[in-house]
């Protein structure tokens, strides 16, 4: 690009900086050094290029149309468009044009630009405000007036019309005070005065006359807009509340009914939060209304309600249906008692819900009546359980000595002459009496085991010394067997039921042993404390016991499984009795050839006395209750 002193001489002063010149074509010519640096371009990246590859492809036309059409000679101001800087985005532009085409020295369009995006974007911004404007008054859920500062009504919205009747014609006509009942009109006044001088807002619940000269109760807000510390205009918000008034007088006549029962009556929003509570619930709880007022119902009362149970509920309300539930809770001192709870929705005229009506019954002592009837049955089933099996026993176990005692006698009495009858039945007699004795003792003890009548007493337990008390008890039977136990206990003492705890261990030992294979016993006794139980394990590596065939009679009295050896088949029933005793459970695992384990879980039980396990020197032990 060289340019003659004649060109700039025509040109002039004018040029300098921020002036382009563009041929007939579009091609650019010269470029100055403002317009460079505004665009980002230097002149390598100019040279020979055409000012429509840099113009948003939408405005070329436009841009073209207007250079065409202008006169040679002649200034115009094209319209605003856009214009590709350096980095790719796009600037709006507005350009000044002489047509220059003829004179020699300039061959061309003389071009003045501005960048003009802000005021570009400005526009747009404003334009996108007020048609949010628009959308917001026109679609707002409320009643909306507006008014200029002169007190006249210029707009409402549809939802004014639709709520009050009223069109603009009817409130444009009148002063404004006038739709409102009279009382209501000396506070409406000095809340505009505020508005207007001072640009406070302020809202309130009042009363409105209606086209149809009816009454309605409608919480009014007036909004003040300023501008520089100056109020410009006022908006007055119109929110139909007669649904709540009427609600809340109903609530009132009920909460004087309500106040009146022993039921607990609580009334909550449609979240669950408590906005009243009567004297009942009051009584119930511990919690008065100003201790409930805004708490989540199910959080005060502790009443662990899941939340799928809360959704079910929900969806039962929504639909305008009442839910129905029994609930153990807490009290405010932390007693536990059982209601049951009956809430019944209150729905707007929308039927959306507004809020719940809880009446609490306090079912405490029917529940406690329905836990003793269910206790009394499970105690009944247990019984006639164990009243098979005493029969069963009686039958098959006492007849058999008593049907020979009886042969033995007939037998005397007929030949009560010959000696030697008479020394072999006694002898036999001898023997039928000591086996009734041994039925009988049996029997004795198996009734011991599960009518309950046996005082129970808490004491301390320590394990090692159980367990070697049981060895010596068994020292004969452990020496000729060969029998190795070993024993992991996590706390070395427990507090139970002493005679309980023995006779289990005692039996499940004696078992092992007594049912070995051909190897030494190996006995293996864990103990494993929680916080609320005890957990036994006991295994062997015996003989072990058929499941498949004989999982139903293990726990049964008189049920042998194994006659290799002597034994009376009570050992089991006498273990499953005592855990059932201290409402503990028991479980097995066995296998022939493999061995055994018994499962026991034994729960915590009430200790009123001091809990801490102390041994015969006095020393403390750590120690978990357990039964």
């Amino acid at each position: 690009m060289v340019y003659q002193k004649e060109l700039i001489q025509a040109v002039g002063e004018t040029i300098l900086s921020y002036h382009t010149i563009i041929d007939k074509h579009g091609r650019y010519k010269f470029f100055g050094h403002a317009i460079r640096n505004l665009s980002g371009y230097n002149l390598d990246d100019l040279q020979g290029a055409n000012v429509k590859d840099y113009i948003h492809t939408e405005d070329v036309p436009t841009v073209f149309n207007q250079l065409s059409n202008l006169a040679f000679g002649k200034t115009d101001i094209l319209l605003p468009f856009r214009f590709r800087v350096s980095d790719g985005s796009y600037r709006w532009v507005e350009s000044s044009v002489t047509n220059m085409v003829n004179n020699k020295h300039v061959n061309g369009y003389l071009v003045s630009s501005k960048d003009i995006t802000d005021l570009i974007e400005g526009i747009n911004r404003s334009k996108i405000i007020n048609s949010s404007y628009s959308n917001f008054f026109a679609k707002h859920p409320f009643g909306v007036i507006h008014v200029t500062m002169d007190g006249t009504v210029d707009m409402i919205n549809p939802k004014l019309t639709e709520d009050l009747g009223y069109h603009l014609l009817h409130i444009a006509s009148r002063p404004l005070t006038d739709f409102f009942l009279p009382k209501y009109r000396r506070k409406i006044f000095h809340a505009f005065h505020k508005a207007r001088k001072r640009g406070v807002s302020e809202t309130f619940d009042v009363q409105v006359y209606t086209l149809a000269n009816t009454s309605l109760y409608v919480n009014l807000t007036i909004i003040p807009v300023t501008h520089q510390n100056e109020t410009t205009e006022l908006y007055l918000v119109v929110k139909d509340i007669s649904d709540r008034v009427d609600l809340q007088e109903n609530l009132r006549k009920l909460s004087i009914v309500a106040d009146k029962t022993t039921n607990g009556v609580v009334i909550l929003d449609k979240e669950g939060n408590i906005e009243w509570v009567n004297n009942g619930f009051t009584q119930m709880s511990g919690y008065d209304l100003h201790e409930a007022r805004g708490r989540d119902i199910s959080k005060l009362l502790k009443s662990g309600i899941s939340e799928e149970l809360r959704k079910e509920m929900r969806k039962q309300l929504n639909n305008g249906q009442s839910f129905t539930k029994e609930v153990l809770c807490q009290k405010k001192d932390g007693a536990r008692y059982w209601i049951l709870v009956e809430v019944t929705p209150v729905l707007d005229k929308n039927n959306k819900l507004e809020r719940r009506i809880s009446i609490h019954t306090d079912i405490t002592t029917r529940k406690a009546a329905e836990t003793d009837l269910k206790s009394l049955a499970d105690d009944l089933h247990k019984r006639n359980r164990e009243l098979y099996q005493f029969s069963y026993v009686v039958s098959h176990n006492l007849r058999k000595p008593v049907a020979n005692i009886m042969g033995i006698t007939n037998l005397l009495e007929s030949e009560k002459d010959d000696p030697q009858t008479v020394e072999v039945c006694t002898r036999n007699l001898k023997t039928s009496i000591e086996s009734l004795d041994e039925v009988i003792k049996d029997l004795s003890q198996i009734l011991s085991a599960t009518d309950g009548s046996t005082e129970l007493s808490v004491e301390s337990i320590d394990l090692n010394e159980m367990i070697s008390n049981i060895q010596t008890s068994l020292k004969d039977m452990i020496g000729h067997s060969g029998t190795h136990i070993e024993t992991h206990f996590e706390l070395p003492v427990v507090v139970s039921y002493k005679a309980y705890m023995y006779s289990i261990l005692y039996n499940l030992v004696s078992n092992a042993i007594k049912y070995r294979s051909g190897q030494p016993p190996i006995i293996k006794i864990l103990v494993n404390i929680s916080d609320d139980a005890v957990y036994i394990v006991v295994s062997d590596n015996g003989l072990g016991i058929d499941l498949d065939k004989h999982a139903g009679d293990i726990f049964k009295p008189y049920r042998r499984f194994n006659f290799s050896t002597d034994g009376k088949g009570l050992g089991l029933f006498l273990v499953k009795s005592h855990v059932d005793a201290m409402n503990g459970k028991i479980g097995i695992n066995s296998s022939p050839g493999v061995g055994t384990t018994f499962d026991i879980m034994l729960p915590a039980v009430s200790y009123k006395q001091d809990r801490s396990a102390k041994d015969l020197s006095g020393s403390e032990k750590r120690g978990v209750l357990v039964g």
